[in-house]
């Protein structure tokens, strides 16, 4: 099908811009990140890895890659304005300020000022001998260092000789000591002789590199440096802008860097004689340089007046921004062509192109289409293609430098373009959202028109909505959709491949096949797939791999010439090392505090120029990256402590602060028993890439093995046993270098007293001492036990005896008769319903009796019962000839009380059978009652018969037996079983009379244990 266009010719009038990139990638740090004041004038890391800044008006500030300390005048500094920090032999630090100089030793200040007008110290430094010399307003002065440091024996001196204002000190490897002035620089000689130099410069830095040369930085004029005895100007006349130097280092590389005045930094590369230059607008943080230094992994911090800190991580990105040129910081796609210029969809509704290092823009005010571009190609023949959101693709050919054609083409006139693909044909496969795949080619009679063709579902493809299309090296065209999986055109026929089945209803992004053939496919939040087709007949997902990286969104994949592969997603860039068969290796993350600034990277907008830069649209700009310029990070991370805790105290505030030196170094840990709860704040200091440090350690003595690697930087071991250990602790940087030697902390904890060995021997000896006496009294007990039951079996005898009489006493013989015969001699009258009614009663108190008798307790109500029935059986058999009453506390519960059974029985027969007996004068009376009295239940039984005396007389005279003595007996021996621990049991018989004195009748009163 052929495509007609119209061609649109317009003089090239397009605006450019010099490019003005940021070529040095760094993070700037100030007020707002942590520092104590944006002006810094002395940089410095000391031998654990801190970052120390000193600050005009913020006093020191110490800095671990992600903590901010500060130390003022409330923590013992001797004045806020710092000029000048130095680290001793001893890892002490010597700091000059505006006020003195302040000595600090990890824990406190000692401070110097106004000693001999020791004020103003602009520059302090150490000779090989450990003398500090220190540059003030008033002249020169030395102390003396004595070891160990005492500062009552510390007395700076002033040198008299030198009476003017010095700037700068420092002491060259010969230990001679040059200072610089406003008249000169001046070098010190035996016997107080100085030598001037440079007469007449103001002096405002005096270095002395790895060789051993001074150099010296001035107001005014320029560089300066020591060769054949005698100074030389540096470079004269090249950079008339490098007058004011206030700073001179050199690096590891021997490479010079110089801070000045108001023209940022001046780079020396000693090897190339190239000088380069770093201002603000290459990413500098302020032009105004007051001190430079590299840490110990090879990163640079340079310190402003104004500016804070600037962190140069070396890395090789280059970003390219609004301020570096580009109409706008949306970047949508990205294309490098042949003539190695760099092509950018941009927000800004057209395309920015990178050429010669300047931008160009293309945009609606020079004619050019008004839209978002989307993707880039460029043709064979050297035409560009461009996709749009909503407007189709257009074609774009240059007839000259400063000017081109553009067209649309027709039949994708409202497109969605997501991708576009060159084949090895030189034809063009155009992914859309929505209208399927469209195959351009170039017709064979007239190349300059295009054959199209157009396939959607109806066709035979998995969706009309598409991410992306890409060529495999058989020629094959791979194209992947949003949601349906990924299809192929093999050999022109239209195939559905197996991996489609895996990715089905996975949401895609991007689609790229690899140097190796291996095609990688981008999803929205289920990370990156990846396979070769033809050898692996399943997809690879890598899946126990994918939580290694930063985001499992991918916008976008790219490689570079090793065959590893950068992951774009909205955290920046992950950088996977793969090898040969594609298995990762590692994982590195870039982004903000890495150099990546762009950090979200933008759907699919990445291209690859001839020299194998990477260039990625981001949301915030255009980043180039050369791969090539990527190093591991050798430097494990300087290991310590930040701090240990007690039960989440820290220990400083404790009473086991002693056993943390002054720079926060345990030699041993000695605590009690119950200080075993501890908690161990890791510090590991690597300024490449903070964030991504990690940890392993281990008790030893307690854990069995290392700990999982783990960021977490603290680590907590609760009821720690009594014994001694060791702590031992490992950090990695972000490129997996470990501590070589692990840090090592000793640990003792104490046992306490009662696990000692001499309070074990007592608590044995004690035990056995408790153990004879338990055995002893359970002998003893056990013996007892014998004897009561013994006496138990002696008593239960007794009580089987005596209720064995109690029951001869109550079933008297005569008794029975008697109420038999009354029964009988009823049925002899034919009173028939009489006899046996006292038949029945004579029945129940049989049976009461002998339930009675089974019982060692019966209640009172029982005991009531029985006496009841037995006075009614005995006045029916006496022929009715006495009447009785029993009467009870109506407060008692007769119920709940317990008496021995048959026991008042016997009391009660004797006042029937002898008070009664030739009763003439008046009718016979018995009176029962019961109350209860102190847990006693006290009962009386009166009768008003002949009395005691005459019944004794009678019973004598007639032969008859009184057993009112055995009954007693009786009784007493059973109250007594009751209550053995009391004395005898009181039963009392008392006599009545009437006023006469004639006996009428016998009163007994029992008192009765309540049981």
């Amino acid at each position: 099908m052929k495509t007609t266009a119209t061609y649109v010719c317009l003089i090239l009038s397009i605006w450019c811009m010099r490019l003005n990139a940021q070529q040095y990638q760094m993070r700037n740090y100030s007020v707002k990140e942590g520092i104590g004041q944006s002006q810094v004038f002395s940089l410095l890391q000391d031998r654990r890895g801190y970052l120390w800044m000193g600050t005009r008006g913020g006093g020191l500030t110490r800095f671990d890659g992600v903590e901010f300390t500060h130390y003022t005048t409330k923590e013992g500094l001797v004045n806020n304005y710092i000029y000048k920090i130095i680290e001793d032999k001893n890892g002490n630090l010597w700091i000059a300020t505006s006020g003195g100089i302040s000595y600090f030793n990890g824990k406190s200040f000692i401070n110097f000022r106004n000693t001999g007008n020791l004020s103003d110290v602009f520059d302090i430094c150490l000779d090989s001998h450990g003398t500090l010399y220190a540059a003030t307003g008033t002249g020169l002065f030395q102390l003396h260092v004595p070891k160990p440091f005492v500062k009552i024996a510390s007395v700076f001196e002033k040198l008299a000789f030198v009476s003017e204002a010095v700037y700068s000190v420092a002491a060259d490897r010969n230990d001679k000591i040059w200072f610089g002035t406003a008249k000169g620089v001046y070098r010190l000689q035996s016997g107080n002789k100085k030598d001037l130099f440079l007469s007449g410069r103001y002096i405002n830095k005096i270095y002395c590199d790895h060789s051993g040369k001074i150099w010296v930085g001035t107001y005014g004029n320029g560089l300066f440096y020591w060769s054949n005895d005698k100074f030389r100007q540096f470079l004269p006349g090249k950079f008339p802008e490098m007058k004011e130097v206030y700073e001179i280092y050199q690096d590891k590389k021997g490479e010079f860097w110089f801070g000045t005045l108001s023209q940022g930094i001046y780079r020396y590369d000693t090897l190339t004689k190239r000088i380069t230059n770093i201002r603000e607008k290459d990413g500098l943080c302020n032009n105004h340089v007051r001190c430079i230094i590299s840490d110990r992994e090879g990163n640079f911090w340079f310190g402003t007046s104004g500016g804070g800190v600037c962190h140069y991580f070396g890395m090789p990105f280059t970003h390219y921004d609004r301020e570096s040129g580009l109409p706008g910081n949306f970047i949508y796609s990205v294309f490098a062509d042949k003539k190695k210029r760099i092509w950018a969809g941009t927000s800004n509704l057209g395309i920015a192109l990178l050429d010669s290092g300047k931008f160009k823009t293309f945009g609606a005010e020079n004619g050019f289409i008004n839209t978002k571009v989307k993707s880039i190609l460029e043709d064979g023949s050297g035409n560009y293609y461009l996709g749009t959101e909503g407007d189709g693709l257009y074609q774009m050919k240059f007839i000259r430098s400063d000017s081109f054609h553009i067209q649309k083409i027709k039949l994708l006139r409202n497109a969605f373009v997501r991708g576009m693909c060159l084949s090895q044909d030189g034809s063009i496969w155009v992914a859309t959202a929505g209208l399927g795949l469209y195959h351009l080619e170039k017709g064979e009679k007239d190349p300059e028109n295009l054959v199209m063709s157009h396939y959607t579902e109806a066709e035979g493809i998995l969706s009309n909505r598409l991410v992306s299309v890409c060529e495999d090296g058989s020629g094959n065209i791979w194209y992947a959709t949003e949601s349906n999986g990924v299809g192929i055109f093999e050999k022109g026929e239209l195939k559905h491949h197996s991996t489609s089945a895996v990715l089905k209803n996975i949401p895609l992004r991007s689609l790229v096949m690899d140097r190796l053939g291996y095609l990688w496919a981008g999803t929205a939040g289920e990370g990156v797939y990846c396979w070769k087709p033809g050898e692996i007949p399943q997809i690879s997902a890598f899946r126990e791999r994918n939580k290694q990286l930063t985001s499992q969104n991918m916008y976008l994949i790219a490689f570079d010439t090793k065959g590893n592969v950068f992951l774009g997603s909205e955290s920046g860039l992950d950088y996977i090392e793969l090898d040969k068969n594609r298995k990762w290796i590692s994982v590195k993350h870039y982004g903000k505090s890495e150099g990546f600034l762009g950090i979200e990277t933008c759907q699919n907008a990445v291209a690859e120029d001839v020299n194998g830069n990477i260039w990625f649209g981001t949301v915030n700009g255009l980043t180039s990256c050369n791969p090539a310029a990527f190093t591991k990070n050798p430097i494990a991370p300087a290991l310590g402590l930040s701090g240990i805790r007690l039960f989440y105290k820290n220990i400083s505030q404790t009473t086991f602060h002693s056993s943390i030196s002054n720079w926060g170094e345990v030699k041993l840990l000695d605590l009690p028993h119950d200080q075993n709860h501890i908690t161990f704040d890791l510090r590991a200091i690597s300024f490449s890439n903070p964030g991504n440090v990690a940890y392993q350690w281990k008790l030893q003595g307690f854990d069995p093995q290392w700990s999982p690697e783990s960021r977490q930087n603290y680590v907590t071991y609760s009821n720690i046993p009594p014994g001694d250990y060791v702590f031992l602790v490992k950090a990695r940087n972000s490129d997996g270098v470990w501590n070589q030697t692990p840090l090592s902390i000793p640990v003792s904890i104490h046992a306490p007293f009662w696990q000692t060995w001499w309070f074990r021997t007592m608590i044995i000896t004690i035990l056995a001492f408790i153990i004879w006496i338990v055995f002893r009294a359970r002998f003893n007990t056990l013996r007892k036990k014998a004897r009561e039951a013994e006496t138990r079996l002696i008593l239960d005898k007794k009580v089987s005896d005596l209720e064995h009489q109690a029951l001869r006493l109550q079933m008297n013989p005569h008794f029975i008769f008697n109420a038999l015969n009354s029964i009988q001699s009823q049925i002899g009258e034919q009173n028939e319903q009489r006899a046996r009614y006292y038949l029945a009663k004579f029945g129940r108190l049989m049976r009461q009796i002998l339930d009675n008798s089974r019982k060692q307790y019966i209640s009172l109500k029982e005991e009531v019962e029985t006496l009841e029935n037995y006075l009614l059986v005995e006045k029916f058999s006496s022929g009715d000839t006495f009447d009785y009453e029993i009467n009870t506390d109506p407060n008692m519960d007769m119920d709940f009380i317990k008496i021995p059974p048959m026991l008042l029985q016997p009391f009660v027969e004797n006042s029937i059978k002898h008070g009664f007996k030739n009763l003439q004068q008046r009718r016979g009376n018995i009176l029962i009652e019961f109350r209860e009295l102190e847990h006693k239940l006290i009962c009386t039984i009166s009768d008003n018969g002949v009395g005691r005396e005459i019944a004794q007389e009678r019973a004598d005279s007639e032969g008859e037996s009184y057993h009112e003595s055995t009954a007693l007996k009786v009784i007493r021996e059973r109250l007594m079983l009751m209550d053995p621990g009391n004395a005898e049991p009181k039963i009392d018989i008392q006599d009545l009379y009437s006023k006469q004195g004639i006996p009428c009748g016998t009163k007994i009163t029992i008192e009765i244990p309540i049981s």
